[in-house]
């Protein structure tokens, strides 16, 4: 029997509602939503967005080879990673395990001494104490709640920021983006990596396709 749930992942709003209306007169039952269905902008790290709507893309890494991915056969969808190897050794050599996306860190251990690891952005960031513990990059302040190096609390600190005009409350950095609010179009997520809004993150962002890389956009495998 199909569910409710399939069919609101597969079919959208639309079949949902249709199927209410045609079962409501002859159901003795109840209703039951258990779990909220998932935002196709989960942030990393939270539940599984590889689980995507939409059907097996891939059983090996031929299809993913051409988009610059690897094929995950759990989800037998192109993932950006499975391993730190599928990563190479630039600025994010990390393989974040749930979400399959190449990372700046996954634990404050990845980091080098007097950083720690944000857990959701993924990057190592300056960490200290107090004002008095002063902060390495000109223009950055302590804080003291957050034991974090940041340059904004605020979205009015990032009026003259060439980097963005959002204050990102996790990592206190100043981005174009901190939420999928603040973008639309071709380009509708908000990666928080990079504070920027891209066309995917995650296989997840792309029921019909694939997160390719470089470029973040969704392509439909080969």
């Amino acid at each position: 029997m199909i569910s409710l749930r399939t069919l609101a992942t597969f079919g959208g709003p639309a079949l949902l509602a249709a199927a209410l209306l045609a079962w409501a007169p002859g159901c003795d039952g109840e209703f039951r939503f258990d779990e909220p269905l998932k935002d196709a902008g989960t942030p990393l790290g939270d539940g599984d967005p590889t689980a995507e709507g939409g059907s097996v893309s891939c059983t090996s890494n031929a299809p993913c080879a051409p988009l610059g991915l690897v094929c995950d056969a759990a989800s037998g969808s192109c993932v950006a990673c499975l391993t730190d190897g599928d990563c190479g050794a630039g600025a994010r050599p990390f393989c974040e395990p749930t979400s399959h996306v190449c990372v700046g860190c996954r634990r404050t251990s990845d980091c080098t001494p007097r950083h720690t690891c944000e857990p959701t952005s993924h990057r190592c960031i300056d960490a200290c104490f107090d004002d008095d513990d002063p902060c390495p990059i000109a223009g950055q302040t302590c804080d003291q709640e957050l034991r974090l190096c940041v340059e904004c609390r605020n979205d009015d600190d990032c009026e003259r920021s060439t980097r963005g005009r959002r204050c990102s409350e996790s990592t206190g950095a100043c981005v174009a983006c901190a939420s999928n609010e603040h973008c639309g179009g071709a380009t509708p997520i908000c990666d928080p990596r990079s504070g920027t809004c891209v066309g995917c993150v995650v296989a997840a962002d792309c029921p019909a396709g694939a997160c390719a890389l470089p470029g973040q956009t969704c392509l439909a495998v080969p």
